[in-house]
């Protein structure tokens, strides 16, 4: 419930700092529980996210960037998780219960769990892109990404991080 009363209220926030929010790519959502990756520059991306990204996701981020004003929020919901990266195994709990998950970058820099859930659950990973132009942003969704078969072959992880990257560019 207050996952939505969260959307809500940051469709208002935006709306009142004369945000326009527009989506691209709502058809690569593959249907069941996905990863979603994206590079937030600035707080507004991810408030946009939160508003407007289709169903319901549980945010994965460092608790850095609790220091955020507005992200802190989120962990007032027990649904959202407030979790460094390496936290895999409440992460894939989320994941076996058809729930999809949000990862933030730390500063661009994609991190090995990441990959490491993509490749042990064999979820498909999509990249989620924030454009601004002045007062309008946009949220372009990727199409997705499948992982290799191996979750503990290092070769797959790296090969799905440099497509990640390349997505995210």
């Amino acid at each position: 419930m207050l996952h939505y009363f969260g959307k809500f209220w940051t469709r208002v926030l935006l709306w009142l700092t004369r945000i326009t929010v527009k989506i691209e790519g709502e058809k690569n959502i593959p249907a069941g529980p996905v990863i979603y990756i994206q590079d937030p520059a600035e707080a507004r991306d991810g408030m946009a996210t939160l508003a407007y990204l289709p169903g319901k996701a549980h945010f994965i981020f460092s608790c850095r960037r609790l220091v955020i004003p507005l992200f802190g929020f989120l962990t007032l919901d027990p649904a959202n998780l407030t979790v460094m990266h390496d936290d895999a195994l409440a992460i894939i709990g989320k994941l076996e219960k058809k729930e999809s998950v949000i990862f933030f970058t730390d500063k661009g820099e994609i991190k090995g769990g990441v990959t490491l859930i993509a490749l042990e659950t064999k979820l498909p990973v999509v990249p989620v892109k924030v454009k601004r132009q002045g007062k309008v942003v946009t949220i372009k969704i990727g199409k997705p990404l499948r992982a290799g078969n191996a979750a503990d072959d290092h070769r797959h992880r790296q090969a799905l991080k440099a497509d990640l990257e390349k997505a995210l560019a």
